[in-house]
């Protein structure tokens, strides 16, 4: 068993609130979001993440010189676009989002939105989702628990044996009074959780999560960098598959699906 996935250490947070419409913002997030999770999972996905990252430095004019024409595989020409990356991204199965041999995650206690002491192991015999997010953030924790709202209502009858946790990197502002009225814009069954920042920081550590306080300002207050991954455990609260928040409904629900069937 590997200990820690070797990137845990060497990719920072991106900084989500600055320059979200220029086209290097766009592929430094897709660095992180796209490419970090598949190079700690099966070989396919690293396969395909590290194309993605030389296609990266290409398209981010990290080359002293231009490569002659021709002179790259035509699935690396089209991954030098950011429609190419989208659509090399649309194509990930969800094999290539397995957790794969690392001892990543563990149980937790925290306080829900109710006020009241939750802990992972309550949920065993159900599929849990976690996120790691905050309420005051501007993109990806509004873009994923919209896409856990839609994910719920695809799994029909198949919802009552799942659980989705959104565990805040911003325990100062989130307290469960403002979890509670955040979540239930998305979906009723969410769980928010949150806790001491030292509790925290210990669970991020154990699900190779990461975060820090920006210095960058929003009207609502500071801004949070955190790591956007969605950790899907079985019903015995092991973590079998990491995914992207934007990989999409359908590989949400093919997971779910395939670990409610054991």
């Amino acid at each position: 068993m590997l200990a820690r996935p070797f990137f845990a250490d060497k990719v920072p947070p991106t900084r989500l609130d600055r320059g979200a419409g220029s086209r290097l913002s766009d592929w430094r997030r897709a660095v992180l979001h796209l490419t970090v999770p598949r190079l700690a999972v099966r070989p396919a996905g690293r396969l395909r993440a590290g194309l993605l990252l030389v296609a990266w430095l290409l398209a981010a004019n990290f080359l002293v010189a231009p490569l002659p024409a021709g002179s790259l595989p035509a699935a690396l020409q089209r991954a030098t676009s950011w429609a190419g990356a989208e659509a090399w991204a649309a194509g990930m199965k969800l094999e290539d989002y397995e957790a794969g041999p690392y001892e990543l995650g563990g149980d937790f206690t925290l306080t829900n939105q109710l006020g009241r002491q939750a802990s992972l192991k309550d949920f065993r015999g159900r599929v849990v989702l976690v996120f790691f997010g905050y309420i005051h953030c501007p993109d990806v924790c509004p873009l994923t628990l919209t896409e856990m709202g839609r994910l719920t209502k695809r799994l029909g009858a198949d919802a009552k044996r799942v659980q989705i946790l959104f565990i805040t990197v911003d325990p100062v502002r989130d307290t469960p009074r403002r979890l509670k009225s955040y979540l239930a814009n998305f979906d009723p069954g969410i769980v928010g959780l949150t806790g001491p920042a030292s509790d925290i920081l210990a669970i991020a550590a154990r699900y190779q999560a990461r975060f820090t306080r920006s210095t960058a300002q929003s009207r609502s207050g500071y801004l949070v960098d955190h790591t956007g991954f969605v950790y899907m455990l079985d019903g015995q609260g092991k973590v079998r598959y990491l995914f992207t928040y934007d990989a999409g409904v359908d590989l949400f629900a093919q997971g779910v699906r395939r670990l409610l069937k054991g």
